[in-house]
């Protein structure tokens, strides 16, 4: 089966991004009762004149029959509020997903059909000011596809891209178009690579002349069946390490860094993650266009065991 046009990278973008959760001060508890799952969220912010604050989260789902089940039911402390049902298997490989703010104006209406050679993702916004689509094919070990995004009230393409992959086990080759966060256009290629042991990862963009705006390369290793290292380096010359523990069943521990290697007397971001507990989380399927200037993405997802998570 092809994979979504977002995850037209995912093996290479994982090994440069997964991990690294740097900068974040938050502590994430989740819990499940019955066929009811309640995420809580408390995150330190740290304004420019030096002073903490913590701000609240709480979400809640519901497992739902049938095909049926509220993903995500969110409140933070600022008065927002987010609500997504979906609605699985209507007929086979077909399935919906509405999306809404409580308390706006802003809803959506999603739509994804998978079949063994096909994956097409639809999502219409109700405001009908667009609508966005992707597409992806799939024979033997490539996958082939684009995306676009429809200005309904202008009636005219108003961004799209395109990219194909080579996928065989954990070695994956891809190229595919990107939009930046000010609208231009970027290239890309991307290459996993099992090598000694470890899983090696580069990827590059270039601009519409040709000259490279971003290129990073990196490796993960399993150290033992419990412990794995990361790292990566940009040519920003930003280093970043990381390293992944399950101190025992049920608890992992990771740690990062990002050393800034133009300025090696600074002092460096870091992050600590503490989970406990097992959470299970269901991945998402991404919207059709994901939003300028980023790459492959996943929603939230209800837990399905008891855990929490503490990052520092």
């Amino acid at each position: 089966m092809p994979v979504s046009f977002g995850d037209i990278a995912k093996t290479a973008q994982g090994v440069l991004n997964d991990d690294y959760k740097l900068g974040k001060k938050f502590l994430k508890a989740k819990s499940k009762a019955g066929p009811v799952s309640i995420t809580t969220e408390n995150t330190l912010k740290t304004s420019k004149d030096g002073k903490n604050s913590i701000e609240g989260k709480v979400s809640g789902s519901w497992g739902g029959i049938k095909g049926f089940k509220v993903s995500k039911v969110a409140m933070d402390a600022g008065g927002k509020g987010d609500l997504e049902l979906a609605l699985d298997d209507v007929v086979d490989g077909l399935g919906f997903t509405f999306k809404a703010s409580l308390f706006g104006d802003d809803a959506s209406l999603e739509a994804s059909y998978e079949q063994p050679q096909i994956c097409s993702e639809t999502a219409l916004d109700l405001n009908f000011s667009s609508v966005s689509q992707s597409l992806t094919f799939g024979f033997q070990k490539f996958t082939i596809g684009g995306e676009f995004d429809f200005d309904i009230e202008n009636t005219a393409v108003s961004d799209y891209n395109i990219g194909a992959n080579y996928t065989s086990g954990s070695m994956q080759v891809a190229a595919f178009t990107s939009t930046t966060k000010k609208g231009a256009t970027e290239y890309n290629i991307a290459a996993s690579y099992p090598l000694a042991g470890a899983l090696a990862a580069a990827t590059a963009s270039f601009d519409t002349a040709g000259a490279l705006s971003v290129g990073s390369v990196g490796a993960k290793y399993a150290y033992t069946k419990d412990c794995t290292v990361r790292a990566a380096v940009d040519t920003n010359y930003h280093l970043k390490k990381a390293i992944c523990h399950k101190v025992a069943p049920g608890v992992k521990a990771t740690a990062c860094v990002d050393l800034d290697l133009t300025a090696l007397g600074s002092v460096p971001a870091y992050g600590v993650n503490l989970q406990l507990g097992k959470a299970s989380l269901r991945q998402m399927r991404p919207r059709a266009l994901h939003p300028a200037g980023s790459g492959p993405g996943r929603r939230d997802a209800p837990l399905t065991r008891r855990g929490a998570t503490l990052v520092v």
